[in-house]
């Protein structure tokens, strides 16, 4: 019975799966199952070998929906596992039952269930760990162990982080380890075991000895194999390459978590939490102190990871690690459910005489928690929905690659442009003529081989390591166009689109401002469509992340317009803007303002002024303090402000990339 309501979970959650790329990491992963590609480090061989294979064997849906099948059923195997493990600890069947379904629902969990990604095995494979020395500690069978050490194995070959649990285990078997250590066989057997399940980084050398498309570190060379399996180039357990330590930063890391764990748990679910937390001791005090270790140690990881959460793709990106906090903290839960219930409303329950309605009070607390259960999973399900038929991210891609001029220079930096606009070049061999370059690869060697074995025409001799060697390049190479994401610290950059295009020097920008214009129109005009997004499609993080990424190319354009005097027409961008997608949007208000001070309405201009808080908008935006200063000066003479803002405009423009900022 219960083995089949976790199938029927199951049909439900494949029924719900993405058909389309995701943003973050994702969209790499249906990459690197239709090319046998090496993700980024650390490499994921073992999710990566199992996305290949599941692509070629399953006949029917797209790549993603397919590989998606790895998030699918290993969660819900996950919460199958969290009911075994709950009734290890003797809790009531119902509130194991209830509990590992509320971890079914929980956004980040049901999110990533239905998308290309590797949590969904790791958190598997660590909540099977869990249950198998569980199991072990109360009947010393050593296969109990050697399973383990299998999975331990596997752990390696899917994601690092599992050793985040490793105090807890290692705590779990304290009294036992000595026992194990004198079992030279044993220990030969778990060894070995581990070994064999780690052995699937043997997959990352093949296909980098195959010369596939996707290596970022050239696998088969020694020391670009430990490089990716070190994660060296980004710093072992850094959130980015560039993070540096930033005591605050890192502090509002943790209280983001507790905020987001607030958000997805509601407060009634924090209040069980708390009671599980307090009272788990008294179900099971060895395994409660697991629960503790394990906790501590990934809150250590957030904050020593250091995530700067300025952004919705940052904070995506942040989400997911908070998976296997979940897994924990659903146990906890669970525990203060069913405490409450046996210590405080079976009481209640006594006091009945009548059976039938002893039944139904006794009946009434799970129905209670059921509706909690219920809420969350309604509440959830409204931004849910949109990702079985979510094609923006996929449609990105596509829009940012037909951006680009035949046989034109790509350079990309974020993640979510690099994945897609990778998923259209490689996985699905479209627009092979564009030449996409990531710009955090152009140091190593192994990966400008590949790109001059595809593209022979480019003019490329050595790995571009150095401001310098990066500017040649460009030079050497502008006549075929070159483009990207942002603007670059070589030449002059005017908007194209949802890129950037490079001009050697600002007389040869102006001189194509007529062909530049006409792109630009027949782009916004005709060939996009900027996704309008809802608020229950907001809470999808990386959503978000690209709605924000089309308005702020748009008003990029309108930028443009501005510093080339198209007022009017820069005035239709930036009111769509404001009034269609970004409402409540300062920045766009602003840029409005300025518009029409440029026009010299400033009747008009006032109006939208006082829409806004122009000394906070500053604080958080500076770029927008010349347009602000520009009202002032011309519109509110004496105001105080005024001094205040010439010189924050001039140390601003100090560090200006490109003549648009000023605007």
């Amino acid at each position: 019975m219960i083995a089949a309501f976790y199938l029927f979970i199951t049909t439900i959650y494949i029924s719900l799966q993405s058909r389309y790329v995701f943003g973050g990491d994702s969209a790499e992963y249906s990459t690197v199952a239709r090319t046998w590609g090496i993700a980024h480090p650390p490499g994921y061989p073992l999710y990566s070998l199992l996305a290949n294979i599941i692509d070629r064997i399953i006949p029917f849906e797209t790549t993603s929906w397919r590989i998606s099948l790895l998030s699918s059923i290993p969660t819900v195997l996950t919460a199958y596992i969290l009911y075994k493990i709950m009734m290890q600890l003797k809790l009531t069947k119902y509130v194991a039952l209830i509990g590992s379904l509320l971890y079914l629902v929980l956004f980040p969990i049901w999110q990533y269930a239905l998308v290309p990604e590797v949590f969904a095995l790791h958190t598997f494979f660590v909540a099977l760990i869990t249950y198998l020395l569980l199991k072990y500690i109360k009947k010393p069978n050593t296969s109990y162990l050697l399973y383990s050490s299998l999975v331990c194995g596997l752990c390696i070959s899917n994601h690092h982080i599992f050793v985040l649990f490793i105090p807890g285990w290692l705590f779990l078997l304290k009294d036992k380890i000595k026992k194990i250590v004198l079992n030279r066989k044993l220990c030969i057997q778990m060894l070995t075991l581990i070994c064999l399940g780690g052995s699937f980084y043997l997959y990352t050398i093949i296909v980098s000895l195959n010369n596939t498309i996707l290596d970022w570190e050239n696998a088969k060379t020694i020391q670009g194999f430990f490089s990716l399996i070190t994660r060296s180039t980004y710093g072992s357990f850094k959130a980015y390459s560039s993070s540096n330590p930033n005591i605050g930063n890192q502090i509002s890391d943790i209280l983001s978590g507790l905020l987001f764990i607030l958000l997805d748990f509601k407060p009634l679910g924090i209040i069980f939490i708390i009671v599980g937390f307090i009272m788990s001791r008294k179900y099971e005090k060895l395994f409660s102190t697991f629960l503790f270790i394990s906790l501590a140690a990934h809150f250590a990881f957030l904050f020593y990871t250091n995530f700067i959460l300025t952004s919705t793709i940052s904070s995506g990106m942040f989400e997911r690690f908070l998976i296997p906090i979940y897994v924990i903290l659903i146990i906890f839960l669970s525990i203060g459910v069913d405490y409450v219930y046996k210590n405080y409303y079976a009481r209640i329950v006594a006091i009945i005489k009548n059976p039938f309605l002893k039944r139904i009070v006794k009946l009434s607390y799970y129905i209670f928690i059921c509706l909690y259960v219920l809420i969350v999973a309604k509440q959830n399900f409204k931004s849910i929905s949109y990702i079985s038929k979510l094609n923006v991210f996929e449609q990105f891609g596509k829009d940012i690659i037909k951006t680009v001029p035949h046989g034109g220079i790509l350079t990309t930096q974020g993640d979510t442009s690099t994945f897609t606009t990778a998923y259209q070049v490689y996985g699905l061999n479209m627009r092979r003529d564009v030449v996409l370059f990531q710009l955090g690869l152009m140091h190593k060697e192994n990966y400008i081989e590949m790109i001059k074995k595809r593209t022979p025409k480019l003019h490329i001799t050595t790995p571009i390591n150095s401001s310098d060697s990066f500017k040649q390049f460009v030079a050497k190479n502008s006549q075929f166009g070159y483009y990207a994401e942002r603007e670059l610290a070589v030449g002059v950059w005017r908007p194209y689109g949802l890129v950037w295009k490079y001009y050697p020097d600002s007389l040869t920008a102006s001189s194509d401002s007529a062909s530049l214009l006409f792109a630009n129109k027949k782009l916004w005009d005709h060939e996009y469509k900027i996704p309008l997004l809802s608020a229950d499609e907001k809470n999808i993080f990386h959503l978000n992340s690209i709605g924000e990424y089309y308005l702020n190319s748009y008003q990029n354009y309108a930028k443009l317009l501005v510093y080339m005097e198209r007022y009017n027409d820069a005035e239709i961008v930036l009111k769509t803007i404001s009034e269609k997608y970004k409402q409540n949007d300062p920045q766009s208000k602003v840029a409005y303002m300025n518009i029409l001070v440029l026009e010299n309405k400033c009747i008009e201009a006032t109006k939208v002024a006082h829409t806004i808080d122009i000394v906070s908008t500053i604080k958080n935006f500076p770029g927008f303090v010349k347009p602000a200063l520009a009202y002032l000066e011309k519109c509110e003479p004496q105001n105080e402000n005024i001094p205040h803002f010439k010189k924050l405009s001039i140390e601003y423009e100090k560090s200006a990339k490109t003549e648009l900022t000023s605007f």
